[in-house]
């Protein structure tokens, strides 16, 4: 019998490999993907899209009632830290009201649901970089409109677990890459501009903002399949890492692209590319989600390949 899949948010890059994921693997699934925009994407042949604002709270109400998913995937969200700090309130409201239109239409419509609540490595905050690699037992200390809510999210959805008995599996997803993500973050930004220098298209200046954070990169791809992991085997109530638990610095990673490109690029800092209050360093530590079977498998090298690969052939 095939499992009902609700996935908002899946016009963005992660539900585009999401639905590949599950279409590789020939899953015995129906899905219905709801946003506020057409994806430029083609659905499966079992997927269906539904053109929703979830801040409507009759509409979700609606949705899980005549839908009646066995899963629900919430990746929708204003997901870039930097535009939380240009529109604090819109992000913050957009961001948890969603959340709660979504769950609590789950508590009272279809109470079996089991929801995968994604949240962001954001909720850390800064942190001591002797005290790396963080684990889920870690303090939260988020210092930015988006990470506020994102932590808000995380706690709600303990209070539904614990308080209304509902199936809610938590992540800190830490950040992500691959192709098809758009050109605004920080990775596709770099290798966009590398590519263009590459084949010779106008300026041979990169522009970027701190190069010295460290972040710990994960590609989407192991990223879905951690989702579609916890949704078989997380716990509810637990809140799980997805992380390589390994860190590199931009600078480093420029260095890395530019090598394979066999290019020396200009570096111009463009202060526009700072955020305020910025986390020096976020290295997750992955040992209570590969306790639970899965391990990440695409290193950054090949992610970075895979990338540049895809830059190189836009024209």
């Amino acid at each position: 019998m095939s499992q009902r899949i609700l996935i908002t948010g899946i016009s963005g890059f992660v539900g585009y490999h999401l639905l590949s994921h599950y279409r590789a693997n020939k899953a015995p699934v129906e899905i219905l993907g709801v946003d506020l925009f057409h994806p430029k994407f083609e659905l499966n042949a079992n997927s269906e899209f539904k053109q929703i604002d979830l801040l409507d709270e009759e509409k979700v109400n609606n949705l899980i009632r005549d839908y009646r998913p066995d899963f629900v995937i919430h990746l929708a969200s204003f997901s870039k830290v930097s535009d939380s700090w240009v529109s604090p309130i819109e992000s913050f409201k957009n961001n948890t009201n969603i959340f709660l239109n979504l769950i609590e239409a789950i508590r009272k419509n279809c109470p079996t649901s089991k929801l995968l609540s994604i949240g962001s490595s954001e909720e850390y905050g800064i942190v001591d970089a002797k005290k790396v690699p963080l684990n889920e037992n870690d303090e939260l200390n988020p210092n930015s409109p988006y990470s506020v809510a994102r932590a808000s999210q995380e706690w709600m959805s303990k209070v539904y677990a614990k308080g209304f008995g509902i199936d809610v599996i938590i992540t800190r997803s830490f950040n992500h890459y691959g192709t098809f993500q758009n050109d605004n973050f920080v990775l596709p930004s770099m290798v966009k501009q590398l590519c263009e220098i590459k084949k010779g298209n106008g300026s041979k200046l990169l522009s970027v903002g701190n190069i010295d954070i460290v972040r710990d990169f994960i590609h989407v791809k192991d990223v879905v399949q951690a989702y579609t992991h916890l949704l078989e085997k997380g716990k509810s109530g637990e809140v799980y890492n997805i992380c390589t638990g390994r860190g590199i610095s931009l600078r480093d990673v420029i260095q890395i692209i530019s090598d394979k490109l066999e290019i020396k690029p200009e570096i111009t800092i463009n202060k526009e590319f700072y955020r305020p209050n910025d986390n020096p360093i976020i290295i997750g530590d992955n040992t209570k989600l590969h306790n639970l079977g899965w391990i990440p498998e695409i290193s950054l090298e090949e992610g970075l390949d895979e990338l540049i690969a895809f830059y190189l052939k836009l024209k």
